[in-house]
């Protein structure tokens, strides 16, 4: 199975370099941050926080193929899709 190295940067500006036994690593990456907020003033929040996250999705599929291309069954391209997905959401602690 194929490996890689990688470098991942932390919020201290510190990197790290990194070993994955795979390549699925190249195929889903998130990044974002969470701040937490200050008191709300609600009894039952002890804390609360907001995020936002960022995902690039890679799918190539090899033995699913894409029938909406046409032509003769089994001979159409492997189906293979990538996306960008932002997640904005608040957490509360009770």
């Amino acid at each position: 199975m194929p490996a890689m190295h990688y470098r991942l940067r932390w919020p201290d500006a510190s990197e790290s370099t990194c070993y994955s036994p795979s390549l699925v690593i190249k195929d889903y990456f998130e990044t974002g941050a969470s701040y937490e907020l200050p008191p709300l003033g609600w009894r039952f929040v002890q804390k609360s926080t907001v995020n936002l996250f960022y995902d690039h999705i890679l799918y190539d599929y090899k033995d699913f193929r894409d029938v909406r291309e046409g032509g003769t069954p089994g001979t159409e391209p492997a189906y293979s899709y990538d996306a960008g997905v932002i997640r904005l959401f608040f957490s509360g602690w009770f």
